[in-house]
């Protein structure tokens, strides 16, 4: 019952490519590197992420 399916793998690929593929283009757009948008599925870092995107100079 505790088992790992194809399935919930698909989900969370689906989960993080939703949430670091738009941060990827916005860093690209605002002349930051595309990795910081590996830093999204982070919970906590995630906040302080778009914080330093969208108040850093």
């Amino acid at each position: 019952m505790l088992t790992i399916t194809l399935w919930h793998w698909l989900v969370v690929i689906i989960y993080i490519a939703a949430l670091v593929w738009p941060t990827a283009r916005i860093c690209r757009k605002i002349g930051r590197s595309r990795w910081w948008a590996a830093l999204m599925p982070l919970p906590i870092v995630n906040i302080a992420l778009l914080y330093f995107l969208a108040f850093g100079k």
